[in-house]
């Protein structure tokens, strides 16, 4: 089955990708700021408009360990992450929900071996994603890696096919 797969990297510089299959983000970036927040959803919505695929939303799910990253995530990834999602909610219709969240090791375990991530640091991560993705920012590179992997997971096929009936009732309700 087709669709789209739009992944989100929360954080203060959020990185974001579009991919159409697994192989390949078709569009991505950073966006800092409420405007880039709702011009990447328009540019979401007119790739299902193009295409007619179905969309699945896909964000990173984040565990705190510890009080001090208790705090730090809650005013960190979980502020940025609710800024998403009202420009989601609004502009392409999908509720959070409905939408499909990895942990880091879900998605870097389908794009990358066990050879590779084995005893790996941070920013040795973060070297690896952007030397396989081609871009300097990490947080883009994520963002690539989990909308192609969101392709290549059971998960991600289940969610499009979701998407798919959630549209068919709600052309029968206009109908």
């Amino acid at each position: 089955m087709k669709f789209i797969s739009f992944a989100i990297d929360p954080g203060e510089s959020s990185g974001w990708a579009i991919a159409l299959t697994p192989d390949a983000a078709n569009a991505s970036g950073v966006a800092r700021t409420p405007h880039e927040r709702v011009a990447v959803c328009h540019l979401v919505a007119e790739y299902v408009e193009d295409t007619e695929y179905p969309l699945v939303v896909t964000a990173e799910k984040w565990n705190a360990r510890g009080w001090r990253n208790v705090f730090y995530t809650a005013l960190g990834l979980g502020r940025s992450f609710g800024r998403w999602l009202d420009h989601i909610e609004l502009i392409l219709g999908v509720k959070e929900q409905h939408f499909l969240r990895f942990h880091p090791n879900t998605w870097k375990h389908v794009i990358f071996t066990a050879d590779e991530l084995k005893g790996i640091s941070r920013e040795d991560h973060k070297r690896l994603v952007c030397q396989y993705t081609g871009v300097p920012e990490h947080d883009r590179a994520d963002a690539m890696c989990m909308a192609m992997a969101t392709h290549s997971t059971e998960e991600g096929l289940k969610a499009a096919e979701s998407a798919v009936r959630r549209a068919k009732r709600a052309r029968k309700k206009v109908v």
